[in-house]
């Protein structure tokens, strides 16, 4: 089945599966926001931002930005009707000549957008991604900032390639809170660091499953599956609980993990480092549901 503009699912497959041929350059994080602009600029001098994917984050990130008042809601973009719907009205507060899309490319032709903050599926966090890029917008894009180590890897040569600021993510790196509990055990102030426990939260899926179906009229379902592979609709496979199947998404370890094992690496100084082994087990739902 052809997305809204004809092209079909396929080449989004052919594309993703190219990510891994753009070269191997180490992920970076750029330490600036895309959304710069200082307190309450004169509309002449706000970034004009497109925002990609309106469920629950994106709407948020929305809402944030108007609320900060640096940036200019520019245009919308999201496969589900009802969720641009929403977001449409949460805009018109601010403004009411915000641009609607149901195809992300076609956002990226418009010249006006200066930037795209990304709250999509995971899966779709590469590609939109590496497009904005080549069409010269900066990217805030939600962590966790790809799928793959490859589509990371991808995503940084691209951002390099076209000289453009992206930036991923982290909630808790923007809280007080978190950055004094990192300030101190850098310190010194807790003593020697002998070991650091993390937590993440159980699978919040809510149960129990449902069978396959019929993709709502409101939901452009296959250009939501885009480079994923191909499966049968199942409400409680998409939105929210994409995040639960490895096909979109890595469960909590990408979710909550991204952001709890981030704050260790933060508190513990080793930004630039990562893991020398890692050993684990795993217990599965028992019905399959997830």
């Amino acid at each position: 089945m052809a997305t809204d503009d004809q092209t079909p699912r396929r080449e989004f497959l052919k594309r993703s599966a190219a990510l891994a041929g753009l070269g191997f350059g180490f992920p970076m994080i750029v330490d600036r926001s895309v959304l710069a602009g200082g307190q309450n600029p004169p509309p002449s001098e706000r970034i004009r931002v497109g925002f990609i994917g309106l469920g629950g984050q994106g709407t948020a990130n929305l809402k944030a930005i108007q609320k900060e008042k640096t940036a200019e809601v520019a245009a919308l973009c999201d496969v589900d009707k009802d969720h641009l719907a929403k977001a449409k009205v949460v805009a018109d507060s601010t403004n009411r000549q915000a641009k609607m899309f149901s195809d992300y490319r076609k956002l990226l032709d418009d010249k006006s957008v200066d930037a795209v903050l990304i709250s999509t599926p995971d899966h779709w966090h590469a590609l939109t991604t590496i497009d904005a890029c080549a069409a010269s917008k900066d990217v805030y894009c939600e962590k966790p900032l790809s799928l793959t180590v490859l589509e990371g890897q991808a995503m940084v040569d691209t951002a390099r390639k076209f000289n453009r600021i992206v930036q991923t993510g982290s909630q808790q790196r923007s809280d007080d809170r978190f950055r004094l509990a990192c300030e101190l055990v850098r310190s010194g102030k807790l003593g020697k660091i002998k070991q650091v426990k993390v937590s993440l939260p159980t699978v919040n899926f809510k149960g129990p499953s449902v069978a396959d179906s019929t993709p709502p009229p409101e939901l452009d379902y296959q250009f939501w599956l885009g480079p994923a592979p191909e499966r049968a609709y199942n409400e409680k496979h998409v939105h929210y609980l994409f995040r639960f199947f490895w096909d979109y998404s890595g469960g909590q370890m990408t979710n909550f993990g991204a952001h709890h094992l981030d704050i260790a690496q933060w508190g513990l100084g080793r930004d630039q480092s990562g893991p020398v082994s890692i050993e684990a087990t795993a217990r599965f739902n028992k019905d399959h549901w997830y």
